[in-house]
């Protein structure tokens, strides 16, 4: 649990903060121990905050509540006239009236000198002055903590107000925040907050707490250029942006979100602090602008690997980081592998990094990166072993079947080769490759389906395009892979290419298959996958397109069977007579292309007859029956003319 008191850090106890309120630049703020200096601040003129900001004891995170004056129940107390407090007067007419602002439901100044009421100009809304000698007593700090509030209460009077405290109410929305020109500090912790809004205002803010909302996006901050402090710990954000402009933000809250990558910290120059514990992150990326970052918290969070912290690594004045409860936190030799690559590091998961520890993690590291090199190698020759006993396997296959299809002989039909192994792996995070059988060994992998909405592209080697049908579902989960490419894959219908629909292609290579040889192949995936725009390497054209609609328009998946078994014979039978040539291969173009335009008109030809054959049928029983109906002395004829008749005709 981290500590509310605190902005960032939960190593230290003290919460002090303490703001140059004679001028709106120069400011110190010190902040779990730590002193922010940001201009030349004046000493003779700096103010403390109330006690809640001071005491070193201060309770922690979702906890913490004002230490100041009066009760602290939210409730408003009842007090009766005090020394040097004025009670608003009353007009001729029975109103009470402050500053020529008509009020109603006035109640007494509590301990504090606040009072509470309600302007007729805007009903339901509250209204809070103070009583003279309480503005006078402190001018440049009002504090509305656990007041029940659920609306920002109208401010009168309150233009030299610099610190405003909000915090342990119940407001919705942030508002009525006008005529504070010098507001630097503003506190809005645990509250009812949804969204960012109602700051156009204050351009002046250096600091501005809302911790412990419900606030899902980081919006609406343009205005606040000024701004040196943004917390927003305790919320429901899910994605880091709108920051750029904060040029001078130094301290950056965001703990207890729902955030996975960390982003869009570009811009952010004057960064110091960052603090994202308790996240989802797993990548970290982003930090190549923020040279002034010197503690990053990022405790608790998915965190896996070293390689995912790179953007950490070229941070060159880091002297703070805590990755305690993170999945790399238990990799061997954890600490002194951050020692030896972060040379800057002078506090690690909160203990102190030692000259000893130094000097013990160098010597260890250099160790650990012989053994690491000796084992990248070793796994680059057992990979390169696999694949080379795939590839063997898959084309032993592939030659016995050439001899089946050659000799038509089905005596060792059931004669079965090698097994065929699996291997696959991640390709430069965004690329998966699968040999041979690897289809089958998805499903007992699930860090590889964990991250599956990285993997752009699918290579497919040496695995039958059956394999890909009955695994459809599994390679359907990486639904962000638009790109795939096939090698070996004993493709030589084009009907077996129509299981590539259920895919949202952009991008296709096929290459060492039967089918790529045909003539149109290319026109069929065009076809078959209006999405693709490049095959092969090349651009999809939009005359492509309509040549291809005009030559598969009127072909359906079944009578496509029906071509792909003709051209598959054709090919068989003018192989060899084909040569490799212009002149050859515009004959085999010509070729085919008769062949498919005599395939459409049989199959036009089919669709007609189907259509007209029940008419045909009917008229041909309508004239049966006609002339059946004409000839009654057949039909009725005694049985003895009969016998005559055939008598006769026997004769």
């Amino acid at each position: 649990m981290g500590s509310r008191g605190k902005l960032l850090s939960s190593s230290s106890k003290s919460n002090l903060l303490n703001i140059n309120v004679q001028g709106t630049k120069s400011h110190l703020m010190n902040v779990q121990g730590r002193t922010y200096r940001s201009g030349a601040a004046s000493s003779n003129s700096r103010n403390k905050l109330p006690e809640f900001y001071s005491n070193p004891n201060s309770p922690r995170e979702g906890q913490r509540g004002y230490r100041g004056t009066g009760q602290s129940n939210g409730s408003l107390p009842s007090v009766g006239s005090r020394t040097g407090i004025c009670s608003p007067k009353k007009s001729s007419a029975g109103m009470t009236s402050v500053g020529g602002t008509s009020l109603s439901q006035v109640k007494p100044a509590d301990e504090d000198g606040v009072i509470f009421a309600v302007s007729k100009k805007q009903p339901g809304v509250p209204f809070v002055f103070r009583t003279q000698t309480a503005r006078m007593v402190s001018p440049e700090r009002l504090n509305l903590d656990r007041r029940n509030l659920a609306i920002c209460p109208v401010l009168e009077g309150e233009e030299q107000l610099r610190l405003l405290n909000f915090e342990n109410n119940n407001i919705a929305k942030i508002s009525n925040l006008r005529n504070l020109p010098n507001l630097i500090f503003l506190d809005l912790y645990n509250n009812q907050i949804k969204e960012i809004s109602g700051l156009e205002s204050l351009g002046t803010l250096r600091v501005l707490m809302l911790g412990k909302n419900y606030i899902r996006t980081v919006e609406r901050l343009e205005c606040l250029s000024k701004l040196d402090v943004l917390d927003l710990h305790s919320n429901r954000i899910t994605k880091i942006q709108n920051l750029s402009h904060l040029r001078d933000l130094r301290v950056l809250n965001l703990a207890g979100n729902q955030i996975d990558v960390m982003e869009n910290l570009e811009g952010l120059y004057s960064l110091t602090e960052l603090n994202l514990r308790r996240n989802n992150i797993h990548t970290v990326h982003g930090l190549d602008q923020c040279n002034s970052l010197n503690r990053v918290y990022l405790s608790d969070n998915k965190i896996a690997s070293f390689e995912s912290l790179e953007s950490i690594f070229r941070l060159n004045s880091l002297a703070e980081l805590t990755l305690d409860g993170n999945l790399v936190a238990s990799n061997r030799y954890y600490r002194e592998y951050l020692i030896d690559r972060i040379k800057t590091v002078k506090t690690l998961d909160m203990r102190r990094v030692t000259d000893e520890e130094r000097r013990v993690a160098t010597m260890l590291v250099r160790n650990d990166e012989k053994l690491e090199k000796q084992r990248r190698e070793h796994l680059k020759a057992e990979r390169a072993h696999t694949i080379s006993a795939i590839e063997s396997v898959w084309l032993s296959k592939h030659k016995r079947r050439l001899s089946k299809d050659r000799s038509r002989s089905h005596h060792n039909h059931n004669v079965r080769g090698p097994t065929m192994k699996g291997y696959y792996e991640v390709k430069e995070k965004t690329t998966l490759l699968l040999y041979g059988s690897a289809l089958d060994m998805l499903t007992t992998d699930n860090r590889l389906f964990a991250d599956r909405e990285r993997i752009e592209k699918i290579e497919i080697y040496y695995c039958d395009i059956t394999s890909l049908s009955e695994n459809i579902n599994k390679l359907r989960r990486f639904s962000n892979a638009n790109s795939y490419a096939f090698g070996h894959n004993d493709i030589r219908l084009f009907t077996q290419l129509d299981v590539l629909a259920a895919f949202n292609l952009k991008e296709l290579s096929v290459a060492h298959n039967r089918v790529c040889k045909t003539t149109l192949f290319r026109s069929y995936i065009v076809f078959k996958l209006p999405t693709i725009e490049i095959l092969n390497g090349k651009q999809v054209s939009q005359a492509e397109r309509d040549s291809a609609g005009s030559k598969f328009s009127l072909v359906n998946s079944a009578p496509m069977s029906h071509l792909d078994e003709i051209l598959s014979k054709r090919k068989d039978k003018q192989a060899a007579t084909f040569k490799e040539g212009s002149k050859s291969r515009k004959i085999a173009r010509h070729y085919v292309d008769k062949v498919l335009q005599d395939v459409l008109v049989i199959d036009k030809k089919v669709h007609k007859l189907n259509a007209i054959w029940p008419s045909i049928v009917r008229q041909i029983v309508r004239s049966t029956l006609a002339e059946l109906e004409s000839r009654p002395n057949v039909v009725d004829a005694p049985a003895g003319e009969d016998s005559r008749s055939n008598s006769t005709s026997n004769e």
